[in-house]
């Protein structure tokens, strides 16, 4: 599967939810920089914890002093859980996927892009964007997608998603077949074997993913 790494300055994600940050002034780097420790503070404090508990008393509270309106465990149109959304106006703006530290299997990192992080954040990003073929709402809203070990934050343009799996047609097939009666799909760890296949297959996802990484 191939991918191509862009920088995404901090700046172009954090404006449109919070533009005092977005503008670098000095007393908003320091005030960021103070936000970042106590962050890692609460990390330090909660590592022991499972991912949910990691993502509600550590990464929600980080997320929400930066402006962010973060919801934990955002129920999905009636599915599974997101582990965290950010909402503008009761839409999700950005799915983010969380994994502990030394969760190396499941983590994305540009060794190991055809992860299980990856895929699903595909069927979540697929979910909002497909609502249609459950009768549920079709979300435009999507913006980012977010893949993070609490320490480094994978920042996907959801534009990215688009082009290499929503426009897919392998995985427009096999993401209809999930909910199809008599499918061999018959959950999402079908659904999640069948689309590390179709990565790793000379379609490559049907395109170019373009991520940025930050580290804390």
């Amino acid at each position: 599967m191939s991918f191509q790494y862009e920088c995404l300055k901090p700046q172009e994600f954090m404006k449109t939810y919070n533009a005092e940050y977005a503008d670098s002034k000095p007393q908003n780097l320091e005030s960021f920089k103070a936000k970042v420790e106590q962050y890692l503070e609460s990390l330090e404090a909660h590592k022991n914890q499972n991912e949910k508990g990691i993502v509600s008393n550590a990464l929600m509270p980080f997320l929400q002093g930066l402006g962010f309106q973060a919801q934990v465990a955002y129920k999905h149109q009636a599915n599974s859980e997101i582990d965290c959304a950010l909402l503008k106006d009761s839409q999700v703006e950005v799915i983010i996927e969380a994994k502990k530290p030394e969760n190396n299997k499941e983590m994305f990192s540009p060794n190991n892009p055809n992860c299980k992080a990856l895929h699903e954040c595909i069927l979540y990003y697929l979910r909002e964007r497909k609502g249609e073929n459950q009768n549920l709402t079709r979300n435009a809203s999507v913006r980012y997608i977010l893949i993070t070990d609490f320490y480094q934050f994978y920042i996907f343009n959801a534009l990215a998603f688009k082009k290499c799996f929503e426009d897919n047609k392998e995985i427009q097939k096999l993401y209809k077949k999930l909910y199809e009666k008599g499918s061999l799909i018959e959950n999402q760890n079908d659904f999640y074997k069948e689309l590390s296949q179709i990565l790793d297959s000379s379609a490559g996802g049907g395109g170019k993913s373009i991520p940025s990484r930050h580290k804390l």
